[in-house]
């Protein structure tokens, strides 16, 4: 039982360890910040309770269609909601904002300095815990509760009485499965990680927002050329989406080596059309990476670096579970064991 608990309690530590690098810095080394959402003005694309990463944009980057979040004067809790109207922008204006579950546009004038950033992806149903995880009862309790059960069980077996066993002879150390947690530990925080980054590159933005009207005849309303770019030093699975069945794209999924561009054809009968576009490393096969992002864009990321994150945890484990019965291994585990306890 006393075996159990402390098993579970290290567990414990290890994944609140896991949301503390996910909640406070890994958003930051990621150059974004999280917000919980309170109020339901924004359903269905935003309920109650979900979680929003936000990437820091200029204004002039902005377009029409966006979902930002912005300071309000006379309000603690900032803001999320869609971009309805630019005011003159580049003089020093703002952007008229709207809920997509309020009728009427918001009566306020977001003016560029008060701009937080651009939603770039929402994580349902997880704002409460990182709010909770960011007040420092739940910093506390969070980390603090499995490091007390840890030191209780320790301190018990130093100064509590043991009960007489009859001794046997010793064959051989006791395999100890300590590291065996570090494959798992490890595949989880780089299953984090990874998510972030590629989540972190998904966008949408409305087809009227960076499209021009076509004025030919029997032809889409709104035309488009976008330029994809890879910026970055890996090489990316770029993927384009769109629930509105009247917009097409030249290429919807496609690869970009770093440095490299792409034209991308993109037109449609609806300016309010929103298009996806989804980063993705090449995990997975580009097609597979595809159907993922149309399935769901903010799970996608996720399951492509499970794909390969898990598996190889999963080998890793295997490897030094075969290894953990040997006296060496064993012995050098509990030496290991004895130096993370004590310090």
């Amino acid at each position: 039982m006393k075996k159990s608990v402390g098993i579970l309690a290290n567990l414990a530590l290890a994944v609140s360890v896991l949301l503390l690098l996910v909640v406070l810095v890994a958003p930051s080394l990621l150059g974004l910040r999280l917000e919980s959402i309170l109020s339901g003005s924004m359903e269905p694309y935003l309920s109650t309770g979900d979680l929003i990463a936000m990437v820091n944009t200029p204004a002039e980057e902005v377009r029409v269609g966006d979902v930002i979040g912005f300071k309000v004067e006379g309000m603690d809790t900032p803001v999320c909601h869609r971009v309805y109207e630019m005011v003159d922008i580049e003089q020093g204006g703002g952007f008229i904002t709207k809920g997509d579950a309020n009728e009427e546009p918001d009566p306020w004038v977001v003016k560029p300095e008060n701009l937080i950033g651009r939603v770039v992806f929402p994580l349902p149903g997880v704002g409460y815990i990182a709010k909770f995880i960011k007040t420092p009862g739940g910093f506390a309790m969070v980390l603090g509760l499995p490091a007390i059960i840890i030191v209780a069980l320790e301190l018990k077996s130093l100064f509590g009485t043991k009960p007489m066993k009859r001794k046997r002879p010793k064959l051989k150390e006791k395999p100890s499965y300590l590291l065996l947690f570090l494959p798992i530990i490890s595949g989880l925080i780089l299953m984090g990680v990874l998510w972030g980054m590629m989540a972190g590159n998904t966008q949408e933005k409305t087809l009227g927002s960076f499209a021009e009207k076509s004025e030919e005849v029997n032809q889409p309303l709104y035309v488009s050329q976008r330029n994809m770019q890879n910026k970055g030093i890996l090489p990316l699975v770029i993927c384009l989406v769109s629930e509105d069945e009247t917009v097409s794209f030249s290429e919807n999924h496609f690869q970009l080596s770093p440095g490299r561009h792409k034209e991308v054809d993109i037109s449609g009968d609806s300016g309010t059309a929103v298009i996806k576009t989804g980063a993705f490393f090449p995990l997975l096969p580009q097609k597979a990476l595809y159907q993922l992002f149309t399935w769901d864009s903010r799970f996608a990321p996720l399951i492509a670096a499970a794909a390969w994150i898990l598996p190889l945890a999963i080998i890793a484990l295997l490897v030094l579970k075969a290894f953990a019965a040997r006296p060496r291994f064993a012995a050098r585990a509990k030496y290991i064991k004895g130096m993370l306890s004590y310090g």
